[in-house]
């Protein structure tokens, strides 16, 4: 114990606030005291045991040092020997207390009993209730005492919806004038960390706060009632209430009732967010009837006291408890049978919700038809990059799901269901203040819980789209019948009080406007539709839903039932629409009775204003008709009434002709409204004196004509509204502001009546009188009249005169007078008599003189007409083109003189064409410049491809004047054609070959390339096509024509072939081809003469190339020999197969007969390539016996006892003739071997000739490369490598081979070049001169410290490569693993300086510092292999150089891929070699780079020389891939001060030269540390700028080399064929020698004497 409290932090801390939790091992107590106050401790790191005793004097302690501040009086504790702990279970501590019970970090409740017998159950500052202080923004800004009351009610059925099966789910409320009481059976709450009563109280500690993402989703109506977002529904609630609370709690685990004592005034004292917000709680045990009503033993009871509020009307609490929680209390939809469930027990005083008969929504559903119901379900999903942008740290992706069901409620009877409800609602009290127009359409619940405030007009998709016709009105009407009820899940937030949505959330922004069409914004969010599980679109759902409100209408609505008298059936009436009718059936009326009055045609009626068709004045009318839809008895038939309004005569009315027994009807003038008017009290009937009162008032507004008000007159009025009628003006004249129109009666005349704006010559009678104005000009000698503006307009007052049409002028038409022209003012207006009155004004307005631009005209003369663009082409003439010189408000106006001109044509400020050939003159009215035969030169074209969009310009000479025009520059036809193939083709051009790549490049006669599309004919003579299209060809979009691998080479070896190209039926290209050259020759020797009837067998052909190589291309089925012979016919049938160059005749029959045997060898498909044989045939001779002695036989024999033909017989067997045959044979023999050994000799010759040749090439490309050494940046050493001749032992060839160092990097050396550090460095000092020396040393030494450095570490891969000198070939027949390795990170580039060395390897890591970089996947793939077992085979690849090299590799090793990284695809900045990526600097928000800024990682990463060629398959170098994977766009900085300033402008991650590391996502790197790798550091102190002519000298020299180790391996193959060859000139030559040997033996044999 001692030992534990020497560590520097105290073993006891005493809490009065947050508990600390530095300590790593910490156990927490409350000690509830017996005298009712509560303290808190915290042991760090104890023993296992504590005695009591120690244990009680830290209580004691705490207690003393707190009973000093502490205010009033308490009991004193006993601290006597009886003093003992309990705890929650009822466990007593008396002895010790053993730390093993308890949990770490967690905070366990203690009860202290001093022996003193009493005790108590309230306990002072027993809970913290310290809020979330951002939370306290977050408010609820309202609250009434039924969202209150909601809030708390949340609680309690979220608590409720948790009891497992069996258990009972009750939420009970109990309201009086004293108290309220919510008490639920849910799981309850303890003193536990995990489900402490405090979070009840505590501000931003809900529970289901984080069980929202479960809420997300599920079936509808989504009854998961996880309500709780904000954490403050309990506490804010209960003191919103009430004054004081007690919440009361117990789980099925406690025995105790914790309970927590919430004060209003308490909480304010201590409201600011430095205070701790501490309350009183307490322990008891459960009362019986908490036990009786829970009987699985848990609960939770909130007591609101000192109410605040206080409601009286018990039935309207209960009836808004039940709209709020209806499916919570009446369930339909969760169960297939469709029986009505009710998941929860909800009890308002004793009252079961479900059996209370009231409410909206128990109202609304009443009056609602029996469907079906138009049900859609919807899935939101919130676009993810912008939520990202708007609050960092949230989701990143919210989704939401909403079913929507429409409601049709119809009208029955004549009225509206709607209006029965309000009616009803009205009656029930609830004081409704909405009509029919502006009743909630939308209803919202949010995981089954209703939204009160959510009273939504309805959603886009609902209203009726502006259509016309019958049908439009029909669902106008019908549209207005529909309630839409949406259920949403937890994907959807509402506000702080749960009383609507939250009103600028995204996704309730998406569900207001749903039904439009989305717009392009990223904050829209994405809305996927589905009815009866089939998804829709919004057209598809327009569609539907207005079906279904058309089967809705026909099915349920009722307008009227029928009139008092007998109708007449009208079918199909015509006018439909001015009907008012929709049906094709139509009942016509003269008598009906509605609302308790009847109404009878011809009955006059007054319709006030506002009534739909009436809408500003009341109308005065004639009942005509009463039409009905539908026949007798029909249900869904709408009504109207048709009246004729005062001032129509009657025959100008409604009309209803019988004839033939078929009823027809006619509105003409007639309106028709519709029988609702009645319900509003909007159609009133007359009585005759008022009528008459109206009648004479119309008869005296008789209009007589239309009159403009003079300038003086509007002045009076105060208008500016004078026309400028009386003479022209100029082009730009300001219109005046306004233009005031009257109606004058008959009885006003201008010349006797004084006063023209006297009211009573002012007609004010509501008719619409139109302006329209016309604009008439000359164009091309005739007159046109075009259209400017129309306007409608009713009658207005100013000044207190009526009847004024002020049309707006200048506002709308500011540059009305602009154009030249006479300005047509056209004034009518239709009197109710159907009579037009009409007034014609005109304004005459002339051009402006003055010269401000010239436009290119278009016309039906040149090229350039009204529906077409200018298409011109090189090499040809512009017919015609014409200039017109305009005012300032583009009104045309003559030349004053010929002007001179400059015609050229342009494209991105290049000037294509300069047109120095034309002719100009003035058109007889000089309105005209007419330009003609412009021609067109070029070539420029190539840089405006494939659009070849260009401006033509036509300016003066100072260029004050001009104009443009857009065009087309098409190149001229087909001129010249360039040829781009394989290198070498003539080389390898074999009959039966396809041309790899050929493409011919077409240009016109300026050297452009010519038009995509352009046919040309090809002509083959020797090759044919692949394809089946023949020998038009189209030029593609390149200006080429592709024939790479369309050609077949047809003719044979030795041949010409040839390739034109035609346009047009001219001759534009032809090339000639040679067919490489092949010899068919005998490889095996062939007797002059043989024996008739023998065989030659074993016959060797050979097929040799120009350079006396057997050409072992010719190989496989479709390469053969056919023989043919004379005079014996052989079968020509057979075919003898090609392997490797080279076929092998088993046996060729010799004929019986003498003579010469003619034979003829040929390749069966290029009967071309062949050879003949001639031998002589000789018939054998029959020769006696000749006798030799035994002793020559016994010569003989023993001489030529291994030979396969037995030459000589015993004496008594062997005639002379047969000896002579014997001889003639050795001869033959002898010829043969002699003829072999010359044609071996010939192959030698060929050798050792093609040897010379390699080796005069390899000299030639030695010296080019020699000359190639002209630039600094390259130096060459040389030496001497010998191929002697094997038989004389003389030098064949002497080789230089040409070995460079990059000025930027090194590449690896040939194995045989030795070469001194010193000897290098002398060679570059005298190459790029002493300037550079120091550069070039510090470049060689920084990368052989790095490359040592590397080397060191050697059980890494990068040690491996690193001490790799030459090729290594894998064991598997596969390409060596090094070919495509381009290297290791840390060598493929320097920087200029040891602060970025350092921070970018730190940066990056070792890992990547050390990462091997290939060209594709396959490369990386071939580095190591597997066995069957997945493990690493250590025997091949890369691990078996290791070996080799005596390394291990031990751990793993990053490959990069190249082709497999994600580029950059921006800009680069072309003109450097280095290819820089064109990064825009960052910017602060005042729009300038911030302090300190240097540049981008990426760019400053020197490539070396070798680097910058290396690409990928599409053409991407290492800066665009390898270290733009690597660095991306990390910004560098001077000091981290300034990156700490430029933060707000850091996306990407920053680094700075002192040591600072800034990664993306908020991530800082701290410390430091020495990397071991770095980055080879350069310090240029005359930098040397790689050009582009130093890469391309560059490429040549890695070309060169490329085809010296060609000729090393072609020189490699001859060398070896010619030792094959002399070895076998040997072997013929000793076996000529025993030939020779045994002849004269046989010589000296027939020589002897017998």
């Amino acid at each position: 114990m001692a030992n534990r409290r020497s560590c520097k932090r105290a073993l006891v801390e005493f809490l009065d606030g947050n508990d600390d939790n530095d300590a790593e091992k910490v156990y927490r107590f409350q000690i509830l005291l017996p005298n009712g106050i509560s303290t808190r401790i915290a042991l760090h790191d104890p023993v296992e045991e504590m005695l009591i005793d120690e244990f009680i004097y830290h209580i004691r302690k705490e207690v003393e040092k707190s009973a000093k501040t502490a205010h009033g009086e308490r009991r004193r504790i006993l601290w006597n020997e009886d003093i003992y702990l309990e705890d929650m279970h009822d466990n007593k501590i008396k002895k010790k207390l053993c730390f093993r019970h308890f949990k770490i970090n967690k905070c366990h409740i203690l009860r202290l009993h001093d022996g003193a017998g009493r005790s108590v159950n309230t306990f002072q500052n027993m809970w913290d209730l310290t809020p979330d202080t951002d939370l306290l923004a977050e408010l609820p800004a309202e609250y009434t005492f039924e969202t209150a009351l909601a809030d708390l009610i949340d609680n309690s059925l979220q608590a409720v919806w948790s009891n497992g099966s069996g258990e009972r789910r009750l939420v009970s409320v109990m309201i009086n004038e004293q108290k309220i009481v919510i008490f639920d059976s849910g799981p309850g709450m303890d003193g536990s960390d995990e489900n402490s009563i405090s979070k009840w109280g505590r501000m931003g500690s809900s529970n289901h706060r984080p069980s929202r993402q479960m809420a997300i989703g599920g079936k509808a109506p989504y009854l998961m009632p996880f309500f709780g977002m904000f954490g403050y529904g309990g506490p804010i609630a209960s003191m919103h209430l009430g004054r004081h609370a007690v919440v009361s709690s117990k789980t099925k685990e406690s025995k105790k009732v914790y309970t927590l004592h919430l004060s209003r005034d308490a909480l304010l004292n201590k409201s600011t967010h430095k205070c701790i917000w501490m309350t009183d709680g307490g322990i008891r045990d459960p009362l019986e009837e908490e036990i009786k009503i829970s009987p699985h033993g848990s609960f939770t009871r909130v007591e609101i006291q000192d109410l605040k509020i206080r409601f009286s009307d018990t039935f309207k609490l209960q009836c808004f408890l039940k709209d709020i929680y209806f499916p919570y209390i009446q369930c339909d939809e969760e169960h297939t049978s469709r029986k009505t469930t009710m998941p929860i027990e909800f009890q308002v005083n004793g009252t079961d919700l479900a059996e209370v008969q009231g409410g909206e929504v128990a109202v609304t559903n009443l009056h609602s038809c029996h469907g079906p119901d138009f049900v859609l379900q919807l899935h939101f999903v919130l676009n993810q990059e912008n939520i990202a942008s708007k609050s960092p740290g949230s989701v990143v992706c919210r989704q939401a799901n909403a079913r929507l069901r429409c409601v049709y409620f119809p009208i029955v009877e004549g009225k509206e269901s709607i209006e029965r409800i309000i009616e009803k609602l009205e009656e029930d009290g609830y004081g409704i203040k909405e009509n029919f127009e502006n009743f909630c359409r939308v209803s919202i619940r949010r995981l089954g819980r209703l939204l009160p405030d959510a009273r939504w007009q309805p959603l886009p998709f609902m209203e009726a789209k502006q259509r016309k016709g019958d049908k439009g009105q029909l669902l106008k009407r019908c549209c207005k019948r529909v309630k839409c009820f949406v259920e949403t899940d937890a994907g959807f937030s509402p506000t702080p009080s749960k009383t609507d949505l939250a009103h600028h959330d995204p996704l309730t922004l998406a569900l207001r406007n749903f039904g439009y069409k989305p717009s392009a914004r990223e904050s829209e969010a994405i809305i996927k539709i589905q009815k009866d599980g089939k998804p829709l679109n919004l057209s598809q759902l327009e569609k539907e839903y207005q079906d279904w409100i058309i089967q809705m209408h026909d099915r349920y609505d009722q307008e009227i039932d029928g009139g008092e008298d007998e109708p007449v059936l009208v079918i199909n009436p015509c006018n439909k629409k001015k009907l008012g009718i929709t049906s094709d059936v139509v009942r016509v009326h003269r008598a009906i009775r509605r609302k308790g009055l009847s109404w009878k045609s011809g009955q006059k009626v007054k319709i006030l204003k506002g009534a739909v068709g009436c809408p500003k004045n009341n109308l005065y009318a004639t009942l005509e008709y009463i039409l009905v839809e539908g026949f007798q008895g029909d249900v869904g038939g709408e009504a109207c009434l048709i009246c004729r309004p005062l001032g129509f005569p009657q025959e100008q009315g409604c009309s209803l002709i019988l004839a033939d027994g078929n009823a027809s009807l006619d509105i003409q003038n007639s309106l028709s409204f519709p029988i609702s008017v009645i319900d509003t009290g909007k159609f009133q009937a007359i009585d005759v004196t008022s009528w008459n009162f109206q009648l004479a008032k119309q008869k005296g507004k008789v209009p007589s004509a239309i009159d403009i008000l003079t300038g003086k007159e509007c002045c009076l009025l105060q208008i500016d509204g004078e026309l400028p009628v009386e003479a022209p003006v100029t082009a730009g004249c300001v219109p005046p502001a306004e233009i005031v129109a009257v109606i004058r009666p008959e009885s006003f005349i201008h010349s006797s009546s004084p006063n023209s704006l006297d009211q009573k010559y002012v007609l004010k009678d509501e008719l619409e009188m139109s302006m329209k104005i016309r604009h008439m000009h000359e164009s091309q000698g005739c007159q046109n009249v075009e259209f400017v503006h129309a306007e409608y307009m009713k009658p207005s007052s100013r000044n207190g005169i009526h009847g004024l049409y002020i049309y707006s002028l200048r506002q709308k038409h500011p540059d009305l007078f602009c154009k030249a022209g006479v300005y047509i003012f056209l004034f009518s207006v239709v009197c109710k008599d159907l009579s037009c009155k009409q007034l014609e004004v005109r304004v005459t307005v002339k051009p402006d003189l003055r010269v401000q631009k010239w436009r290119v005209m278009h016309d039906d003369h040149g090229p350039l007409t009204d529906n077409s663009s200018l298409v011109v082409r090189v090499g040809s003439y512009i017919s015609y083109l014409s200039v017109g010189c305009f005012d300032l408000y583009s009104n045309q106006i003559p030349f004053s003189s010929l002007p001179e001109v400059v015609v050229k044509i342009y494209a991105n400020k290049l000037v294509l064409v300069r047109v120095d050939k034309m002719k100009m003159v003035l058109s007889p009215n000089q309105l005209l410049l007419e330009i003609t035969d412009m021609l067109i030169e070029s070539h420029y074209l190539d840089m405006i491809r494939p659009s070849n969009e260009a401006m033509l310009e036509v300016s003066s000479q100072d260029r004050v004047l001009s104009t443009t025009v857009a065009c087309k520059v098409m190149p001229g036809p087909p001129s010249s054609v360039e040829m781009q193939s394989t290198p070498g083709l003539e080389k390898n051009l074999a009959p039966g070959k396809v041309i790899d790549k050929l493409v011919l490049e077409m240009f016109d006669a300026y050297g452009n390339h010519v038009e995509g599309g352009v046919e040309v004919s090809i002509h083959l003579d020797g090759l044919r096509f692949q394809d089946h299209l023949g020998s038009i060809r189209k030029v593609n979009n390149q200006g080429c024509v592709t024939l790479s691998g369309l050609l077949k080479v047809a003719a044979g070896y030795g041949s010409k072939v040839c390739l034109s190209v035609f346009s047009d039926g001219k001759l534009v290209f032809e090339k000639m081809l040679q067919v490489v050259m092949r010899e068919l020759r005998v490889a095996s020797g062939v007797p002059g003469y043989c024996k008739a009837g023998s065989h030659l067998e074993n016959v060797v052909f050979e097929i040799f190339d120009s350079d006396g190589v057997v050409d072992e291309t010719i190989h496989g089925q479709h390469h053969t020999l056919t023989i043919k012979s004379e005079p014996r016919k052989l079968d020509d049938t057979i075919q003898y197969t090609f392997q490797h160059g080279r076929c092998i005749v088993p046996v060729i029959p010799v004929p019986q007969e003498s003579g010469t045997f003619h034979i003829v060898a040929f390749h069966t498909h290029f009967p071309d390539l062949q050879t003949s044989i001639e031998i002589y045939v000789m018939q054998a001779p029959k020769l006696e016996l000749a006798t030799v002695t035994d002793l020559g036989a016994s010569i003989y024999q023993s001489q030529f006892s291994n030979d396969s033909i037995s030459l000589v017989q015993e004496s008594s067997e062997c005639p002379s003739s047969q000896m002579d045959l014997f001889v003639q044979s050795i001869m033959d023999d002898a010829k043969k071997l002699d003829d072999g050994m010359a044609e071996v000799g010939l192959r030698i010759r060929e050798r050792e000739s093609k040897l010379k040749m390699l080796n005069d090439q390899k000299t030639q490309i030695g010296k080019e490369i020699y000359d190639l050494q002209g630039t600094p940046y390259y130096w060459l050493s040389r030496y001497a490598t010998s191929i002697s001749d094997p038989i004389s032992g003389t030098m064949l060839v002497q080789h230089w081979y040409m070995c460079y160092w990059g000025w930027l990097g090194i590449p690896r050396m040939d194995a045989s070049a030795t070469l001194s550090p010193g000897l290098i460095q002398y060679h570059i000092l005298v190459l790029m001169g002493p300037q550079h020396s120091s550069q070039v040393d510090s470049l060689i030494n920084a990368k052989e410290q790095i490359t040592k450095q590397i080397e060191g570490k050697s059980d890494t891969a990068a040690a491996v490569f690193c001490n790799l000198s030459k090729a290594i070939q894998i064991q598997e027949p596969q390409k060596h693993f090094m070919e495509d390795v381009v290297g290791l990170v840390s060598l493929l580039g320097t920087v200029s300086n040891g602060n970025l060395s350092r921070i970018f390897a730190e940066y990056l890591g070792e890992n990547y510092m050390l990462a091997i970089v290939c060209k594709s996947y396959e490369a990386a793939s071939a580095l190591e292999k597997y066995g069957e077992d997945g493990k690493v085979n250590r025997n091949s690849a890369l691990h078996e150089v290791a070996a080799n090299l005596g390394i291990t590799i031990n751990r793993r090793f990053s490959v990069i891929c190249l082709e497999e990284i994600r580029p950059y695809k921006g800009e680069i900045i072309n003109n450097d070699p280095q290819r820089w990526l064109a990064l825009p600097d960052p910017l602060l928000q005042s729009g300038e780079t911030p302090a300190g800024f240097i540049g981008y990682a990426v760019n400053m990463i020197n490539l070396d020389i070798q680097c910058l060629n290396t690409r990928t398959a599409k053409g991407y170098g290492l800066r665009e891939t390898l270290f733009y994977r690597l660095f991306g766009k990390l910004q560098v900085y001077q000091t981290r001060e300034h990156m700490r300033v430029a933060k707000t402008c850091i996306k990407h991650g920053a680094i700075s030269l002192d040591g600072g590391i800034m990664r993306e996502n908020g991530i800082i790197l701290l410390g430091d540390c020495e990397p071991e790798v770095v980055f080879p550091v350069i310090i240029f102190q005359s930098p040397m700028a790689l050009s582009g002519n130093m890469i391309d000298v560059h490429k040549k020299m890695e070309e060169k080399k490329c085809f010296l180790e060609v000729i090393d391996e072609q020189m490699t193959k001859e060398i070896e064929a010619h030792a094959k060859e002399l070895a076998r000139f040997k072997k013929k030559s000793e076996r000529l020698c025993e030939v020779l040997a045994r002849k004269k033996i046989l010589d000296d044999l027939l020589e002897s004497p017998p």
